[in-house]
């Protein structure tokens, strides 16, 4: 990429699709969507990307429909839900910290980092802890559908008639919920209920139950996928230093650097997609009106002119670096920013707290996702060297 970022930061990857590769103009694209539009998001069929109205979600709708949709969610992922997610995850990640204290070795990814991200969303989406697995190995299971179909999870759920098990069985359990809260004189206070009972100023629209499932369905997907690729990219890279890792136990204030620096150096999320509303320049190459840009975001946050010549390394040592892209920037930034970040700051000091040393099994490499948009790992196996001497 460090080729492609100085030579040929602007190029063609396939039929109407381009790859933008450093910061400068990814930077740009963001928050233009006069000129990169949403429309389409993630989507790579026709289907996907010319989806009706009543299934589109945050990541394929363009201002003033989007700008209305944000601000209810973002009204609704307030500093209340905030602080009730904040005790729910770090009792969570205490009760499986206690699971997972006595053993010799575990697969972090599976024991632990991958229910909490899970679990949080669904507390907050309203969906009881008894289902919470379920719900998450649905996804795990659309997840690797997608990406065995060269598609995106959009492209799944816009099949129509033809929608995978999951993806039924996924959309019926939200109604089930939708038709619970509707017929209840008192509605848990969670997203569901606020969906239901939200009706626009200007003109009235409500969400209709199609809207909600499928609005429920980005906000799991997007917070599940996104926080499970951070704390295993997190975890991984401290981990993989000891003196890392002794040097953040015994420095908590770097705690919310190691973040940062890791969103950075490994963005869950290795680009995300627009769409050209008019025929365009960019570092002298002509991009035609209707065409797709990839916006690299791994590749950006890891621009030598923006970072230095050790752009590629993860340093808690940066004196003031720029922003990162991890949660794009402008009006279509990741409304659960701010929750992601709360989250890996909880699991990771609790997990301070409790391994004084902790380190990468030796005899298990940990396993990369395969997933092409995905940053993050599948597996994580560690052992606690003091249990194993």
């Amino acid at each position: 990429m460090k080729q492609l970022r100085s030579q040929c930061p602007v190029s063609q990857i396939a039929d109407k699709m381009w790859y933008f590769a450093n910061y400068e103009d990814t930077e740009k694209a963001f928050p233009d969507f006069k000129t990169f539009s949403n429309a389409g998001g993630f989507a790579v069929s026709e289907k996907g990307k010319n989806i009706d109205e009543s299934r589109t979600t945050l990541i394929q709708m363009d201002p003033p429909r989007h700008t209305k949709m944000r601000k209810f969610f973002l009204a609704t992922l307030n500093a209340k839900s905030y602080r009730n997610s904040s005790e729910f995850i770090i009792q969570s990640t205490r009760d499986l910290i206690k699971e997972i204290a006595p053993k010799e070795k575990v697969d972090l990814m599976s024991e632990m980092l991958t229910m909490i991200p899970g679990n949080a969303f669904c507390h907050i989406s309203g969906i009881p802890v008894k289902d919470q697995r379920q719900f998450c190995n649905w996804v795990d299971d659309l997840l690797l559908l997608a990406d065995k179909q060269g598609v995106n999870t959009a492209d799944i759920f816009a099949q129509d008639d033809n929608l995978p098990e999951p993806a039924v069985l996924m959309l019926d359990y939200i109604q089930s919920l939708i038709t619970e809260r509707r017929n209840s004189l008192n509605p848990p206070d969670d997203i569901i209920t606020k969906m239901i009972q939200y009706e626009d100023k200007e003109d009235g629209k409500t969400f209709s139950d199609k809207e909600i499932q499928y609005h429920v369905r980005f906000l799991l997907f997007g917070g599940y996928e996104t926080t499970k690729s951070l704390l295993s990219n997190l975890f991984h890279e401290l981990i993989s230093s000891q003196e890392l890792y002794q040097r953040v136990r015994n420095d908590r204030s770097l705690v919310s650097l190691a973040v940062e620096e890791s969103l950075r150096t490994s963005s869950p999320f290795k680009m995300i997609m627009r769409t050209v509303t008019k025929d365009i320049e960019v570092k002298g190459v002509n991009i035609p009106k209707g065409d797709r840009i990839v916006l690299g975001i791994q590749s950006a946050n890891r621009d030598e002119s923006v970072y230095g010549e050790d752009s590629e390394t993860f340093s808690l040592d940066r004196e003031n670096p720029p922003g990162h892209l991890a949660f794009g920037k402008g009006p279509h930034r990741c409304i659960g920013a701010d929750l992601a970040r709360i989250e890996a700051q909880i699991v990771l000091n609790e997990f301070l707290d409790a391994f004084p040393e902790v380190s990468l099994d030796p005899d298990s490499p940990a396993e990369k996702s395969s997933i092409y948009w995905q940053n993050g790992f599948k597996t994580l196996p560690i052992i606690f060297p003091a249990r194993n001497k």
